[in-house]
């Protein structure tokens, strides 16, 4: 007789993540989700500030207008502007494909 079992299919754990999972994701990474500097937060509040107040005409807009308020900022940690925009610019990716599949 044989007692093994048939192996059990994991076919809802492979699938590939969802949209809403990439999105999620990508949030979770970031920058100062896990707290910074005092003044690269102050940093980033001002031009948070700056940047709500503009209107873009396009998402690639909106990216070169977040690297020039970057730019314009003196930061303690010199990676922290660069985090942002690898930040910024992959979400922009992803608005890019989910906008082509609309």
């Amino acid at each position: 007789m044989n007692f093994e079992q048939p192996p059990v299919k994991q076919e809802q754990n492979e699938k590939e993540p969802t949209k809403t999972d990439k999105i999620l994701a990508m949030l979770d990474e970031l920058p100062f989700a896990k707290g910074g500097r005092a003044g690269d937060m102050t940093n980033w509040n001002k031009s948070l500030e700056v940047l709500s107040q503009k209107d873009f005409g396009s998402l690639d807009e909106f990216v070169s207008a977040v690297r020039i308020e970057l730019d314009s900022k003196q930061w303690i940690d010199e990676n922290r502007p660069k985090k942002i925009m690898e930040y910024v610019e992959e979400m922009a990716d992803l608005i890019k494909v989910w906008q082509e599949k609309e």
